[in-house]
């Protein structure tokens, strides 16, 4: 793979920034549900812990 193929990857024409900000977005939204979910799950752990 030569560095123009790759340079015509990432650029996917005229609207390769749009595709880009897109998969940014939706990694940050995938991270932070990650992050809130573990959140919620330590602290019903802990009420259940604290419960029993």
């Amino acid at each position: 793979m030569n560095q123009d193929s790759l340079i015509n990857i990432l650029s996917m024409s005229d609207h390769g920034v749009y595709v880009w900000i897109v998969v940014v977005v939706l990694f940050v939204i995938l991270g932070s549900t990650i992050i809130l979910l573990n959140r919620k799950i330590r602290q019903a752990k802990q009420e259940i812990n604290e419960e029993a």
